[in-house]
Protein backbone atom coordinates (compact mmCIF):
# COMPACT_ATOMS: atom_id res chain seq x y z
CA UNK A 1 0.00 0.00 0.00
CA UNK A 2 1.37 2.90 -1.08
CA UNK A 3 1.72 6.29 1.68
CA UNK A 4 0.93 9.08 -0.63
CA UNK A 5 -2.82 8.97 -0.16
CA UNK A 6 -2.40 9.74 3.34
CA UNK A 7 -0.01 12.84 3.23
CA UNK A 8 -3.14 15.40 2.52
CA UNK A 9 -5.56 13.98 4.89
CA UNK A 10 -2.45 13.88 7.56
CA UNK A 11 -1.15 17.39 7.01
CA UNK A 12 -4.38 19.03 7.18
CA UNK A 13 -5.71 17.28 10.68
CA UNK A 14 -1.65 17.97 11.45
CA UNK A 15 -2.61 21.69 10.52
CA UNK A 16 -6.06 21.92 12.63
CA UNK A 17 -5.07 20.14 15.59
CA UNK A 18 -1.58 23.16 15.77
CA UNK A 19 -4.81 25.83 15.19
CA UNK A 20 -6.52 24.56 18.13
CA UNK A 21 -3.65 24.44 20.43
CA UNK A 22 -2.97 28.09 19.67
CA UNK A 23 -6.46 28.96 20.27
CA UNK A 24 -6.39 27.31 23.89
CA UNK A 25 -2.87 28.72 24.63
CA UNK A 26 -4.39 32.44 24.02
CA UNK A 27 -7.70 31.76 25.44
CA UNK A 28 -5.67 30.74 28.47
CA UNK A 29 -4.17 34.21 28.76
CA UNK A 30 -0.85 33.19 26.97
CA UNK A 31 1.48 34.84 25.38
CA UNK A 32 -0.15 35.73 22.04
CA UNK A 33 2.28 35.81 19.03
CA UNK A 34 -0.10 38.70 17.39
CA UNK A 35 0.56 41.00 19.88
CA UNK A 36 3.04 43.81 18.68
CA UNK A 37 6.07 44.49 20.75
CA UNK A 38 7.77 47.66 20.96
CA UNK A 39 6.68 51.36 20.41
CA UNK A 40 3.15 52.13 20.35
CA UNK A 41 3.69 54.48 17.62
CA UNK A 42 5.26 53.66 14.44
CA UNK A 43 7.07 56.30 11.61
CA UNK A 44 6.63 55.27 8.51
CA UNK A 45 9.78 55.17 6.63
CA UNK A 46 10.75 57.37 3.91
CA UNK A 47 11.22 55.57 0.77
CA UNK A 48 13.83 57.68 -0.88
CA UNK A 49 16.37 57.42 1.99
CA UNK A 50 15.53 53.80 1.51
CA UNK A 51 16.40 53.78 -2.17
CA UNK A 52 19.65 55.54 -1.45
CA UNK A 53 20.83 52.79 0.80
CA UNK A 54 19.61 49.83 -1.37
CA UNK A 55 19.56 50.43 -4.75
CA UNK A 56 22.90 52.80 -5.01
CA UNK A 57 22.75 52.99 -8.92
CA UNK A 58 19.96 54.83 -8.67
CA UNK A 59 21.02 57.40 -5.79
CA UNK A 60 22.07 60.09 -8.81
CA UNK A 61 18.20 59.98 -9.49
CA UNK A 62 16.41 59.96 -6.34
CA UNK A 63 18.96 60.97 -3.82
CA UNK A 64 20.41 64.42 -3.21
CA UNK A 65 23.68 65.24 -1.54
Amino acid sequence: MSRAPCFTPTFAVSRVVGWCANVLEQAQGGRSSARRRGTSVRRPADPRARACRCFPALASLVCRG
